[in-house]
């Protein structure tokens, strides 16, 4: 039996004994009910303990069937027939079996007479069953089927559909079984994420900002295929399926609401999670492991034959790859490659994986998303970026490098081909896995790569980039994150070590002891300091940066007088100078997108939790949308700039209030019901241009974008905002590097993927509590960067 975290097989008496409640909840019904779902459970138990087996692997499932429709209305005769004998299982069971030989079942009846007669049937098979538990004298049931056969098997289903395809009664969503469904994930051929991607004048514009489109595609939902509904193979050969063939399309929509939410579900990463490794499975392999390598370590006697010195060998060599392939999360055949270098300047140009001994470091490559390149200005203002991942290795396994011989023309210390080494963990270690009480799908060769990426995966839900990161790993749900979260590589390795040290917790194996080649594992913790680097994404703005551009822009501002001392000239300059400082602090807290304006209305602020809401992801369904949490000195700051526009208004009393602007997000569609909308000037940031700024009546109002505000700031300090969503570049990694939970980061950026939606309905993330975890960091976000109110 599955737990609901991965999906619910209701085939499973136990599973239906205890799903179904009775309908009427007075009278003497349900507790006879009840009475039927004990006996069912009892009867389970039984023979589970004494280890018997019905005649038929299917009769438990057809005695289930009595407690899965004997709650329904339409069946109450039965539950009267024996609520006087519920409590005594020989004589349930020889009333049972009585009203079963008195049916009689005809292919004539109607389909409502036809469930009549079947639980009558089911009945008998839960007599059985319980006859068998309970040792008690007993009959058998002899049935036919349609084609004359006995035993009860299915020859085959009347309308030529797999055994696993829906019923046309609905009951298939409830009972279904399909083993695939546990198993799958995003982007296999039945299941994968339908993304909406950017229109084609959209991407262009991205590309002319130096963005990637990439970083605005959205997971819509979960696309499911239609044969995946039905419970077919895909790709199998049959003949095309008549529509009356077809389950109701209520049965087809309930199972494909069943997959979806099967998927959300996995996209939240629960810790239980099957698959999963658990801890006493990866114990047990540690250790087997060792086992087997101090074996192998051991020199034989002196007159040993070459053969057999060579077969110990490279049973030590295949114990030694495994090994690091388990604990780098690469696949063996990458492990083969595995290369020493004593620094970065022995490094190949292309690696997938090294190791320098000197240091007991392993350092795997990583190239960010391709984007286009930053002007050679902007790249200064960006943080270096290192193309590389670092940890240390604390469990000593790259040590036996330096004496496993290496092939001198290719530097390898692993010379046989990835089938030679994979016979010989068949042959050799599968078999002690197996005694050693290890589950079938950890002792393969090939999922080797995937033990510690698993446990890392589900240790703090929404965190997916970092072991992305680790382990090289493609994961859908952090291919956002890619875009905008640069990572301290220092932090980075203290993940590694904190994970890794939790998963070696009674193992014994986290201790240091006197190191021996014999010995596999040789823990040693972290002692390596790793100096400040940043990897991950190579757009980070230097904090310095952003700070200098804050004070230039304030400065500027202070210095441009009170506004009864100012020409029409200076009064443009300072409204441009405002909008562009309220526009950054604004972009900065949010992690604002490179969009047109963000905030429609500043006015709708909620004072008493300092909180503003933003949907400007582009999505149909607005399940985008969310709730963030702004400080104080971004509220104050808005509250001035509010103040600012009353004063520009009531100077320049023929200043238009509204302006056109093209509807291109569903937000602005779906609230104004048109291609274009009248955007309200009083409460929304806005930009002046002027063909002579001393005559206001050639102003012209234009659009908060992400490509104004840049240049805006690139007046005030060339190339200090060297991207239009620079903000967010630069909240998320300073988020992150201050330790604030991803799942907190990932709410207030709009960093959620199908089933992530902190906001959505059946969401129970607290607001509260987000409130209180976001606003520390933000708090000292606004401090670092020097950001202060700026009055009109």
């Amino acid at each position: 039996m599955q737990h609901p975290f991965t999906g619910i097989l209701t085939t499973h008496p136990v599973w239906c004994a205890l799903w179904y409640v009775h309908d009427d909840a007075e009278g003497p019904e349900p507790d006879t009910y009840k009475w039927l779902q004990a006996h069912l459970l009892a009867a389970h138990i039984l023979l589970y303990l004494r280890g018997l087996r019905p005649r038929h692997d299917q009769h438990p499932y057809h005695a289930s069937r009595v407690v899965r429709w004997a709650h329904e209305p339409t069946f109450r005769w039965l539950i009267l027939k024996v609520r006087h004998v519920r409590e005594d299982p020989r004589r349930l069971a020889e009333t049972l079996l009585e009203i079963k030989e008195q049916a009689s079942p005809s292919d004539s009846q109607p389909a409502a007479d036809k469930r009549q007669t079947l639980i009558t049937q089911y009945g008998g098979y839960l007599a059985e069953i319980m006859a068998l538990a309970h040792d008690l004298p007993f009959r058998g049931i002899s049935e036919r089927t349609r084609t004359g056969r006995s035993g009860g098997q299915r020859t085959g289903s009347p309308r030529g559909r797999d055994v696993d395809a829906m019923e046309p009664d609905h009951h298939g969503f409830q009972h279904h079984q399909d083993n695939r469904l546990l198993q799958a994930s995003w982007g296999t051929d039945e299941y994968r994420a339908n993304r909406h991607v950017p229109s084609e004048e959209h991407q262009n514009e991205l590309l002319t900002s130096g963005l990637a489109p990439e970083e605005y595609e959205v997971d819509e939902g979960a696309e499911i295929t239609f044969e995946a509904i039905l419970g077919h193979e895909p790709g199998e050969d049959r003949t095309p399926l008549d529509l009356k063939d077809l389950p109701p399309l209520g049965s087809v929509y309930a199972r494909a609401r069943s997959i979806g939410r099967r998927i959300a579900m996995e996209s939240q990463r629960f810790r239980v999670e099957l698959r999963r490794i658990r801890l006493t499975q990866l114990h047990r392999i540690l250790q087997t492991l060792e086992a087997v390598f101090s074996e192998a370590s051991v020199d034989g006697p002196h007159d040993e034959p070459a053969s057999r010195r060579e077969e110990r060998n490279k049973r030590r060599e295949t114990v030694l790859l495994a090994a690091i392939a388990l604990v780098t999360g690469s696949p063996p055949d990458t492990v083969r490659r595995t290369q020493c270098v004593d620094g970065i300047s022995q490094l190949p140009a292309e690696f997938k994986l090294a190791y320098n001994p000197g240091y007991r470091m392993w350092m795997r490559p990583y190239n960010p998303p391709p984007r286009h390149p930053l002007a050679q200005e902007e790249r200064k203002q960006a943080i270096e970026h290192w193309p590389r991942v670092v940890f240390e290795d604390i469990l000593g396994v790259g040590q036996h490098l330096n004496r496993t011989p290496s092939d001198r023309k290719t530097q390898r210390h692993f010379t046989h081909n990835e089938s030679t080494y994979e016979k010989l963990w068949d042959s050799h270690i599968v078999p002690r896995l197996k005694q050693a009480g290890v589950e079938p799908r950890w002792r393969q060769f090939k999922n080797l790569a995937t033990i510690m990426p698993s446990w890392f995966a589900w240790a703090e839900e929404g965190q997916h980039l970092a072991p992305a990161l680790l382990f090289g790993t493609d994961d859908p749900l952090a291919r956002t994150h890619h875009f905008y979260t640069a990572w301290e590589r220092g932090e980075l390795a203290r993940i590694y070590h904190e994970h890794l040290e939790t998963a070696l917790a009674g193992s014994g194996l986290d201790e240091e002891r006197d190191h021996s080649y014999e010995r596999l594992w040789n823990y040693r913790a972290p002692g390596t300091a790793i100096p400040e680097s940043w990897t991950g994404n190579d757009r980070l703005p230097r904090a310095e940066s952003i700070s200098d551009l804050i004070a230039e822009l304030s400065g500027r501002l202070h210095s441009q007088g009170p506004p009864h001392r100012r020409d029409a000239a200076g009064w443009l300059n300072a409204h441009n100078l405002m909008t562009a400082y309220t526009a950054l602090g604004l972009t900065l807290a949010v992690g604002g997108r490179a969009i047109r304006t963000p905030v429609p209305d500043l006015s709708a602020r909620h004072h008493a939790t300092g909180t503003i809401a933003l949907q400007e992801k582009d999505r149909s369904d607005g399940s985008h949308a969310r709730l963030v949490v702004l400080p104080p000195e971004v509220i104050q700051q808005i509250e001035a700039y509010m103040e600012h526009l009353v004063v520009l208004f009531t100077t320049f009393p023929g200043l238009p209030t509204s302006l056109t602007c093209p509807a291109t997000k569903h937000r602005d569609r779906s609230a104004y019901q048109s291609d274009q909308y009248e955007l309200a000037l009083r409460s929304t940031c806005f930009f002046l241009d002027a063909g002579d700024p001393e005559d206001p009546t050639t102003w012209v109002p234009v659009e908060l974008t992400g490509r104004r505000l840049r240049e805006e700031c690139n007046r005030v300090l060339p190339a200090a905002w060297p991207l239009d969503n620079a903000g967010r570049h630069l909240l998320r990694s300073y988020l992150t590097a201050q330790g604030c939970p991803a799942t907190i980061i990932n709410t207030h950026l709009g960093h959620w993927s199908y089933g992530e939606e902190p906001w959505g309905a059946p969401s129970a993330f607290d607001p509260v509590r987000y409130r209180k975890a976001i606003r520390p960091y933000l708090d000292r976000l606004m401090q670092d960067i020097g950001y202060r109110v700026v009055a009109p």
